[in-house]
């Protein structure tokens, strides 16, 4: 049984499992794709940006979807260097500072 809400990878995010099922079956069609913006989704609200930081549970995560989706990409106001840093996952695409540039991993 589950909760109204579960806690996602180890980086502690809450999840609604109705949501999740929603986008596993959006994420089985082909070719699918997903976008993800960092601070405060693939990780936790910090109290400085310099203390931000990926749980190693989601990068493994995001390493597992890269293989199975045309497309993974994370969005930052960030530069785009910054946060491939931050996520450090060679297989996806980083976009940063709100869509003005563009990386690959």
């Amino acid at each position: 049984m589950t909760t109204p809400k579960e806690r996602a990878g180890d980086g502690g995010a809450l999840i609604d499992p109705a949501l999740l099922d929603r986008c596993r079956a959006v994420l089985r069609r082909a070719p699918a794709g997903l976008l993800s913006d960092i601070d405060g989704t693939l990780s936790d609200i910090a109290p400085t940006p310099a203390d931000a930081f990926v749980a190693e549970g989601i990068k493994e995560s995001l390493r597992r979807l890269a293989a199975r989706l045309a497309l993974v990409a994370v969005v930052s106001g960030r530069a785009a260097e910054a946060g491939r840093t931050m996520v450090g996952v060679d297989e996806l695409l980083y976009v940063g500072n709100h869509g003005m540039e563009r990386l690959r991993g």
